[in-house]
């Protein structure tokens, strides 16, 4: 089980990356707090865009795991 202080500190993070304009890698689409989030493998930064169903990992501490391969690192 995660942490409630982690907990709040994903939530801080992902509410700073919206206001600082987060934008998806592909085709630009802004990104809302509901498309960023945080793996459950990897513990990094993930999306997927609303416009071209990306996903992918986000600085600064991006997702690393291989979407390509469903998911796994």
């Amino acid at each position: 089980m995660i942490p409630p202080g982690e907990i709040r500190r994903r939530r801080r993070v992902i509410k700073e990356l919206v206001r600082e304009g987060a934008k998806c890698p592909e085709c630009g689409a802004p990104l809302r707090e509901e498309d960023i989030g945080f793996c459950i493998v990897c513990e990094g930064i993930q999306f997927e865009c609303p416009r071209c169903g990306a996903i992918g990992g986000l600085d600064p501490d991006p997702c690393i795991c291989d979407f390509e391969d469903g998911g796994e690192e």
